[in-house]
């Protein structure tokens, strides 16, 4: 699906709406990813960090901010792409928008639908990057499961623990479930930005990758 937007190096926006009330801000467009350093976590063997941004971080923080079912779907795929665009030959995905974000998505979105929307993007993506999916306990794992037979997605792998574990997935990329500021949050999101070690150094990587993007994209 082509993007109203011209990506970047660093800023993939497959798919995703256009909305220049965000560059202002700077804000990642809704369901984009946005690829980053990943501070003390390359020393275990992840050396990027492909940040989610499924919506922003405070609710109706921005018109057009709110994550969505194809918010999440959207920043699957921008995350496999960035991973393709830098030659990484698998990507670590956890249970993006599981947290606040899911109470947030309108209609109601189960956490089996959410699971399912996650593992559709993931199957269907054609960079040729092996999606990991990584559910941190055993109900989601469960969910997980039932969503890859459902959707006969024999090509997605699935293992449980932690997205932070290089050893469990054997993946240089993760994804971070992060927001439209790009900003590590609470939850999954401030775990990982703790385990970075380097979470103001990213963060403010990130915001320079933005005004790039911006920069590249003129307004109209």
């Amino acid at each position: 699906m082509s993007s109203p937007y011209n990506s970047t190096p660093t800023v993939s926006v497959i798919g995703c709406p256009r909305n220049d009330a965000l560059r202002t801000r700077p804000y990642a467009p809704l369901g984009a990813a946005v690829w980053t350093s990943s501070g003390d976590l390359a020393q275990r063997g992840i050396t990027a960090i492909a940040q989610a941004a499924t919506g922003t971080m405070s609710p109706f923080a921005v018109q057009g901010g709110e994550p969505t079912r194809k918010s999440v779907s959207d920043s699957v795929v921008n995350a496999l792409a960035l991973a393709s665009q830098n030659g990484r030959a698998r990507l670590a995905i956890p249970f993006v928008a599981s947290g606040i974000f899911l109470t947030r998505i309108m209609p109601a979105c189960t956490k089996a639908e959410l699971a399912e929307i996650i593992v559709k993007a993931a199957q269907d993506n054609d960079c040729g990057v092996q999606p990991v999916i990584v559910a941190y306990g055993a109900e989601d794992f469960g969910l997980f499961q039932t969503a890859i037979s459902s959707l006969g997605a024999t090509g997605v792998e699935l293992v449980e623990g932690s997205v932070t574990d290089h050893a469990l997935h054997g993946c240089d990329v993760i994804v971070n479930a992060a927001n439209m500021e790009v900003e590590f949050g609470g939850g999954m999101s401030g775990k990982i930005g703790s385990a970075t070690g380097q979470e103001a150094q990213i963060n403010a990587e990130a915001r320079k990758e933005l005004q790039a993007f911006w920069a590249a994209n003129p307004p109209g």
